[in-house]
């Protein structure tokens, strides 16, 4: 067994592909595989039987020579034959560019230097505006406007990509002179006419109005009327030559019109705020020879151009006005209609009066042209109230009857006088004096007092500062049952009406119901039971003066000694009491008994023990 032979018939691709270079080689027999060489160095290898191989390393535009060997067991053959491969590489930069500068009216022509590629794009201030295909090296550029600088460039493609662009050159469109003294007229009803200078050797001149064509003229013929323009608009008129194939830039622009009717006048307005006369008024616009005034729709007067408003003495009432300019084409549209009226003087309504104590406040409805409220009182003038206000307080400290009515004014005159209304302002109720109290000698007193003058309804009587009695105004006095004899009780008294409210409190006056005299004395019952002494006593009814005996019960005392000192024991409110185990520690026991009416509470932490002399000194023993 021997090496492999040398592989025949081996090819590579000459810029073929992009992406690689294509290996195609022919299979011999004993091979294990073969390996490739590239520049006649090892490059790679392909496993057993493989027929093509692709380099998808190789720089593209760089030429390889590529050769291939099989190998087995027994070493490699001998190498095939080299063959040159290629990647085949996007164009290179196109050069040479070069454009036309002003040369031809019709546009620009561009032109570069032979390039293999499969096509060419041209750039214009880079934006592709065309393109070639393979072998055409010029391209014109009827699109560019004239007179214009442009630069332009150039690239190359093929089916690998683009190349490099090209450097820029500038070129322009040639172009005619551009037309002068261009005017347009603005004071034609039915044309406008569009004039301007004439320029040698033209073809014909084209008149375009805002930037649309709308005619042409022959040689020689610098005029162009218009009458298709819409009246009252302003339009941009401007004009081209044409000579040969030279096309001008486009001329300064003038403005022109068709004059049409006036436009509607702004502003209009008619008064309110006059008292014999209605002002119409209105801003002033062009084109106009004056302008016709209608009221209510019918025809009112005629006044010249550059006049902004007219004088109007109608009836009272409402009136509608419109304004419409004229001129030589026509009226134009009405402005309005507007409502004006002549002020009037105004009227009114007093509608309420109303009193409280001291205070009188006027209430009433006035027309929407007063300015002013007249308030008389008596039949004198009292106040002037601007308005809107519709109502006023008036403080009277004198007690009366008063007699109101008012009046509406503006600058057109005053209003008739309204109706009277009678107001009548009470005394304010004066504090009671002479406040003094009787002892009833039970159970009650009498708070007694004289009335201090004033509009009052009734007295309000106070005890302690509490509200213990609402008398009528015909009386002066009041008795109170609800008292305590011994107690003592803070009175005063005040004066109350319903409309002022109430006077300053009297002067405060201090009673007491004085002790009755002394009880009769019980019999009193001591017997002994026991180690006990069980004390019986007959029960107080009434006093020696015949009033009622109001008893809350009794305080027991006692004493070792008749004559004392005795001390506090006990309370009950029973007509018995039992001392208990009293014999066990004393030999003998004096008491005494002494009748309680007043609260329980007073008595209730009363110490046993307690001496008799402090506990009688305290309200309400009897």
């Amino acid at each position: 067994r021997a090496a492999p032979v040398q592989v025949p018939g081996f090819t590579a691709s000459d810029d073929t592909y992009c992406t690689h270079v294509a290996l195609l080689l022919t299979d011999v027999a004993n091979e294990t595989g073969y390996v490739i060489l590239r520049g006649s160095a090892p490059y790679d290898s392909v496993a057993a039987d493989m027929t093509t191989y692709n380099d998808n390393n190789a720089v593209a535009g760089t030429q390889y020579t590529y050769q291939v060997r099989g190998k087995n067991d027994c070493g490699y053959g001998t190498a095939s034959a080299g063959d040159n491969g290629r990647r085949k590489a996007p164009p290179g930069q196109v050069t040479g560019v070069q454009a036309s500068d002003g040369e031809h009216c019709w546009g620009v022509r561009v032109t570069w230097t032979t390039l293999t590629a499969d096509s060419f794009q041209i750039n214009r201030d880079g934006t592709r505006i065309g393109a070639t295909l393979s072998g055409i090296i010029a391209y014109d550029d009827s699109t560019a406007l004239p007179g214009i600088p442009y630069d332009f460039s150039v690239i190359a493609f093929n089916m690998c990509g683009s190349g490099i662009e090209s450097s820029v050159n500038q070129g322009s469109r040639g172009y005619a002179p551009p037309v002068t003294g261009v005017t347009a007229t603005m004071d034609d009803c039915f044309q406008c006419v569009i004039e301007w200078n004439d320029i040698a050797d033209e073809d014909s001149f084209v008149v375009f109005r805002n930037g649309i064509r709308i005619g042409a003229t022959a040689p020689d013929q610098t005029t162009f009327t218009d009458v298709t323009g819409t009246q009252g608009i302003v339009y941009s008129y401007t004009i081209i030559v044409w000579q040969g194939a030279c096309e001008s830039m486009p001329s300064i622009p003038a403005s022109g019109r068709r004059l049409g009717p006036p436009p509607s006048p702004s502003g209009l307005s008619a008064s309110t705020d006059q008292c014999d006369r209605i002002i119409i008024s209105w801003t002033d616009v062009d084109q106009d020879m004056g302008y016709l005034i209608r009221r209510n729709g019918q025809f009112l007067a005629f006044v010249d151009r550059d006049t902004t408003h007219y004088e109007d003495s109608p009836s009272y009432g409402i009136k509608s006005y419109t304004v419409q300019a004229i001129n030589e084409c026509g009226a134009g549209v009405a402005a309005g209609p507007v409502s004006g009226q002549r002020m009037t003087v105004p009227s009114i309504t007093l509608d309420t009066v109303l009193v409280s104590c001291q205070e009188i406040v006027l209430e009433w409805t006035a027309s929407s042209e007063t300015d002013w409220t007249r308030i008389f009182r008596n039949g004198i003038l009292f106040d002037s109230i601007a308005a809107p206000q519709n109502s006023f307080v008036i403080t009277e400290t004198v007690a009366g009857e008063y007699l109101f009515t008012v009046a509406a004014a503006n600058e057109c005159g005053a209003s008739e006088f309204s109706d009277t209304l009678l107001a009548t302002i009470a005394s304010f109720p004066q504090s009671p004096s002479s406040v003094e109290f009787t002892d009833n000698g039970c159970d009650s007193l009498t708070v007694l007092w004289t009335n201090g003058g004033g509009s009052f309804a009734f007295f309000r009587v106070f005890r302690d500062s509490v509200l213990m009695a609402t008398i009528p105004q015909s009386e002066t006095s009041w008795v109170d049952t609800d008292v305590i004899i011994g107690e003592s009780y803070t009175y005063w008294v005040s004066a109350f009406s319903d409309t002022c409210g109430a006077s300053d409190p009297s002067a405060p006056i201090v009673a007491t119901i004085s002790n009755s005299e002394p009880l009769a004395t019980p019999e009193l019952l001591i017997i002994a039971q026991g180690q006990n002494a069980v004390l019986t006593w007959g029960a107080i009814d009434e006093t020696t003066n015949g009033c009622p005996a109001m008893t809350s019960g009794y305080l027991v005392f006692y004493s070792p000694e008749a004559a004392g000192p005795y001390y506090y024991h006990g309370f009950t409110t029973d007509t018995s009491y039992v001392h208990t185990r009293v014999i066990q520690f004393a030999e003998g026991m004096n008491y005494q008994i002494v009748a309680y009416a007043g609260p329980l509470a007073r008595i209730a932490n009363i110490e046993r023990g307690t001496p008799m002399d402090e506990l009688i000194s305290l309200p309400n023993p009897k």
